[in-house]
Protein backbone atom coordinates (compact mmCIF):
# COMPACT_ATOMS: atom_id res chain seq x y z
CA UNK A 1 0.00 0.00 0.00
CA UNK A 2 2.90 2.26 0.82
CA UNK A 3 4.23 1.59 -2.67
CA UNK A 4 1.29 2.39 -4.41
CA UNK A 5 0.41 6.01 -2.30
CA UNK A 6 4.62 6.91 -2.85
CA UNK A 7 4.36 6.21 -6.23
CA UNK A 8 1.42 8.51 -6.80
CA UNK A 9 2.97 11.45 -4.73
CA UNK A 10 6.20 11.12 -6.43
CA UNK A 11 4.12 11.15 -9.82
CA UNK A 12 1.95 14.32 -8.50
CA UNK A 13 5.30 15.70 -8.10
CA UNK A 14 7.19 15.20 -10.82
CA UNK A 15 4.04 16.48 -13.52
CA UNK A 16 4.01 19.90 -10.98
CA UNK A 17 7.26 19.78 -11.30
CA UNK A 18 7.36 19.74 -14.93
CA UNK A 19 4.64 22.30 -15.67
CA UNK A 20 6.86 24.94 -13.28
CA UNK A 21 10.00 24.08 -15.77
CA UNK A 22 7.65 25.17 -18.61
CA UNK A 23 6.50 27.97 -16.98
CA UNK A 24 8.84 29.75 -15.06
CA UNK A 25 12.37 27.50 -16.45
CA UNK A 26 13.67 26.44 -14.08
CA UNK A 27 13.23 25.75 -9.77
CA UNK A 28 14.57 26.39 -6.29
CA UNK A 29 16.04 22.77 -5.30
CA UNK A 30 17.97 23.27 -2.10
CA UNK A 31 18.55 27.52 -1.86
CA UNK A 32 19.90 27.07 -5.79
CA UNK A 33 17.58 27.67 -8.93
CA UNK A 34 18.02 25.10 -11.04
CA UNK A 35 17.92 26.57 -14.76
CA UNK A 36 16.57 24.85 -17.55
CA UNK A 37 16.00 27.97 -19.72
CA UNK A 38 17.91 26.73 -23.31
CA UNK A 39 15.53 23.14 -23.12
CA UNK A 40 12.81 24.05 -20.75
CA UNK A 41 9.74 22.62 -22.88
CA UNK A 42 11.64 19.63 -23.49
CA UNK A 43 12.47 19.30 -19.89
CA UNK A 44 9.38 20.14 -18.65
CA UNK A 45 7.36 17.80 -21.13
CA UNK A 46 10.17 14.83 -20.01
CA UNK A 47 9.15 15.33 -16.50
CA UNK A 48 5.26 15.25 -16.81
CA UNK A 49 6.05 12.53 -18.82
CA UNK A 50 7.51 10.36 -15.65
CA UNK A 51 5.37 11.88 -13.16
CA UNK A 52 2.07 10.49 -15.67
CA UNK A 53 4.08 7.11 -15.81
CA UNK A 54 4.60 7.10 -12.12
CA UNK A 55 0.49 8.22 -11.42
CA UNK A 56 -0.11 5.15 -14.03
CA UNK A 57 1.97 2.70 -12.22
CA UNK A 58 0.22 3.73 -8.82
CA UNK A 59 -3.30 3.33 -10.32
CA UNK A 60 -2.33 0.00 -12.56
CA UNK A 61 -0.85 -1.57 -9.20
CA UNK A 62 -3.96 -0.29 -7.46
CA UNK A 63 -6.29 -2.30 -9.69
CA UNK A 64 -4.06 -5.74 -9.91
CA UNK A 65 -4.62 -6.64 -6.06
CA UNK A 66 -7.67 -7.66 -7.22
CA UNK A 67 -6.57 -10.25 -9.50
CA UNK A 68 -5.55 -13.72 -8.07
CA UNK A 69 -6.91 -16.89 -7.71
CA UNK A 70 -9.31 -17.65 -5.58
CA UNK A 71 -10.07 -20.89 -3.46
CA UNK A 72 -13.01 -21.99 -1.80
CA UNK A 73 -13.43 -24.59 1.07
CA UNK A 74 -15.87 -27.64 0.39
CA UNK A 75 -16.70 -27.98 3.61
CA UNK A 76 -17.68 -24.40 5.15
CA UNK A 77 -18.12 -22.46 1.80
CA UNK A 78 -15.88 -19.51 2.72
CA UNK A 79 -14.20 -18.15 0.08
CA UNK A 80 -9.98 -16.89 0.04
CA UNK A 81 -7.88 -15.31 -1.77
CA UNK A 82 -5.00 -17.73 -2.47
CA UNK A 83 -1.78 -15.15 -1.44
CA UNK A 84 -3.73 -14.96 2.02
CA UNK A 85 -3.80 -18.84 2.87
CA UNK A 86 -0.35 -20.02 1.12
CA UNK A 87 -0.76 -23.48 2.87
CA UNK A 88 -3.83 -24.06 0.76
CA UNK A 89 -5.87 -25.05 3.53
CA UNK A 90 -8.69 -23.59 5.45
CA UNK A 91 -8.18 -21.34 8.25
CA UNK A 92 -11.05 -22.53 9.69
CA UNK A 93 -11.59 -26.47 8.85
CA UNK A 94 -8.10 -27.48 8.07
CA UNK A 95 -9.52 -28.76 4.71
CA UNK A 96 -7.82 -28.70 1.60
CA UNK A 97 -8.74 -26.03 -0.26
CA UNK A 98 -10.14 -26.45 -3.79
CA UNK A 99 -10.30 -23.63 -6.98
CA UNK A 100 -13.35 -21.50 -7.00
CA UNK A 101 -13.41 -21.60 -10.78
CA UNK A 102 -15.87 -24.88 -11.80
CA UNK A 103 -16.15 -25.44 -7.88
CA UNK A 104 -20.10 -25.82 -8.26
CA UNK A 105 -19.55 -27.95 -11.46
CA UNK A 106 -17.48 -30.67 -9.75
CA UNK A 107 -19.95 -30.59 -6.63
CA UNK A 108 -23.58 -30.37 -7.73
CA UNK A 109 -25.11 -31.81 -4.79
CA UNK A 110 -23.47 -28.38 -2.87
CA UNK A 111 -25.00 -26.00 -5.67
CA UNK A 112 -28.30 -27.94 -4.96
CA UNK A 113 -28.05 -26.74 -1.41
CA UNK A 114 -26.84 -23.09 -1.89
CA UNK A 115 -29.94 -22.70 -4.40
CA UNK A 116 -32.35 -24.23 -1.50
CA UNK A 117 -30.53 -21.55 0.57
CA UNK A 118 -31.49 -19.01 -0.78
Amino acid sequence: MFNKIAFLIFGVFLTWLGFEVIRKGGFVLYGHYVSFADSKVISGAALIAFGILFIWFALKRKAQDFKGKFLVCPKCKDSFNQKDVPNSRCPNCAVELEDLEGFYDRHPELKKERQDDM
